[in-house]
């Protein structure tokens, strides 16, 4: 369960350290970066449909199942009816990798910087013991400011305390439009239960369910349309599920779900939409 407020802690005071050093890394790369560089010409290039280059963007997030990172994050951002902000945290320990480390569970924390490397938030949770998946859930206080956000999750393991890290980079619009995705798994592997994943790779047994933040409640409830592209952005004819599930703390989701089983491997993108806003989320099918 998440343990907000526990500072002071000689945990905490590390992984500060860690997230302040690996900042201060990030600010040298981008001055070097802009010294030795030349100025960018805008080309007057037109660009291709707006559909095909979505989805070209939604592919480019399977580039880091390259890496094949042990510890990973997703996260998505939902604006709220009273004008907040929640931010939805998913970290996973990859199977395969070092699980082996985390049987008896771990401690995660989470930090949101924003443009000018400022800490916004911060919350930490739990990794229980058995489990690979760990969930946090920061609330920034309003008025939260339209921009580019920089999430920060560090965890270490009850059985080594080497720290692990990751960071997912939040474009968040002013209201109602949020960002970011959260993607949940249901099959064997799971008991057949819905557990959030970080992992973008799926098994054909699975049932894929995929959350993205929907507009603040209103007095009619959103049509929603989803379906199913190839990596060309072809639909593909697979039933998909939708509706919109309101939470606790305010916020609302689009949530779809689909069948994995009749898909071959490959990359896919899981397309939702509910008047002007649309989310495309990628995803890939291993076996």
């Amino acid at each position: 369960m998440p343990r907000p407020g526990r500072l002071g802690t000689r945990r905490c005071f590390w992984t500060c350290v860690a997230m302040i050093a690996s900042l201060a890394a990030l600010q040298l790369a981008a001055l070097q970066s802009s010294s030795t560089q030349p100025p960018q010409v805008q080309s007057t290039q037109r660009p291709g449909p707006a559909e095909g280059l979505t989805v070209t963007q939604a592919l480019a997030s399977l580039r880091t199942l390259a890496s094949n990172r042990p510890f990973r994050a997703q996260a998505a951002a939902a604006w709220t009816s009273s004008g907040a902000v929640v931010i939805r945290t998913v970290v996973e320990i990859v199977h395969g990798t070092n699980e082996k480390d985390w049987s008896r569970g771990g401690h995660i924390e989470a930090m949101l910087f924003d443009s000018a490397h400022l800490p916004v938030a911060s919350a930490e949770s739990s990794i229980e013991a058995g489990a690979l998946v760990g969930t946090i859930t920061l609330t920034p206080l309003p008025p939260m400011a339209a921009g580019d956000y920089d999430l920060r999750v560090v965890g270490t393991s009850t059985a080594d305390p080497l720290l692990m890290a990751d960071s997912v980079t939040l474009t968040i619009s002013p209201p109602p439009a949020g960002a970011g995705a959260i993607l949940l798994r249901m099959g064997p592997s799971t008991g057949n239960r819905e557990m959030p994943t970080a992992d973008l790779r799926f098994r054909r047994s699975e049932r894929l369910i995929v959350e993205t933040p929907a507009a603040p409640a209103s007095d009619l409830e959103e049509v929603i349309s989803a379906r199913l592209l190839d990596r060309t952005g072809r639909p593909l004819t697979l039933p998909v599920s939708r509706k919109i599930r309101a939470a606790a703390d305010g916020s609302r989701w689009r949530r779809v779900e689909v069948n994995l089983a009749p898909l071959a491997p490959g990359d896919y993108v899981l397309e939702s939409s509910a008047g002007a806003e649309k989310a495309m989320t990628a995803f890939r099918v291993v076996q």
